[in-house]
């Protein structure tokens, strides 16, 4: 790549299948990350320093690490995209992923940072309109920025999710920079932004919160 003339590359930072479970590592026995493959990380981190390429991790579409570490936490909500974002716990979860992984490199070989163009949180951001808790179809829901949101309302429910994804990358990106003041939170979307059958898209919001 680097004789090609290319100077960025994105990388998925895996951990959410038992068949490759990657940053996850082990189910039953690892805790926020799996260092076997963080070295993994490094060693190409330090590559692309050589090659003079940077280097934009991806955290998948919004899991969380596949062990009982991360999951357990979010179990009694459906392991889904949706719990991350709009509850406290799992966004508290997410915010740790991502920050266990930038404190890792800074404090093994904090001279890759400058390598790092940012941080994407998510490869296509949206939530499930299929999923809890837009499956239920009334009551009052306590999203993570500690509104309530009525579930029979149609502009509630979509407030919901504008307002938690706002939320949540604040929450995000005032966590990554308390660790690498300098490092860039970034965030991706679908092409064109817009709204994909089974899904609600934040559109053209998401893209503004780059930091």
């Amino acid at each position: 790549m680097g004789k090609g003339g290319y100077n960025t590359v994105r990388v998925f930072i895996i951990g959410r299948s038992h068949v490759n479970p990657g940053i996850a590592g082990d189910y039953e026995t690892t805790k926020s990350l799996h260092e076997p493959y963080m070295g993994n990380v490094l060693d190409f981190l330090r590559r692309a320093t050589r090659h003079r390429i940077r280097v934009l991790p991806s955290f998948g579409d919004g899991e969380l690490p596949l062990n009982a570490h991360y999951c357990d936490r979010v179990r009694d909500k459906g392991l889904n995209k949706n719990v991350t974002v709009l509850t406290e716990e799992g966004v508290a979860a997410r915010v740790e992923h991502i920050t266990s992984f930038i404190s890792f490199i800074k404090n093994k070989e904090p001279l890759l940072l400058p390598t790092l163009l940012g941080l994407q949180c998510q490869n296509e951001a949206y939530l499930s309109a299929d999923q809890w808790p837009f499956t239920e179809k009334s009551g009052a829901f306590k999203a993570a920025n500690g509104r309530a949101y009525e579930l029979s309302k149609t502009d509630e429910r979509q407030a919901l999710m504008d307002e938690s994804y706002r939320h949540y990358h604040q929450r995000i990106v005032e966590a990554v920079k308390a660790v690498a003041s300098e490092m860039l939170a970034a965030e991706g979307v679908f092409a064109p932004p817009g709204r994909r059958k089974g899904c609600l898209t934040t559109g053209r919001r998401v893209a503004r919160c780059v930091a």
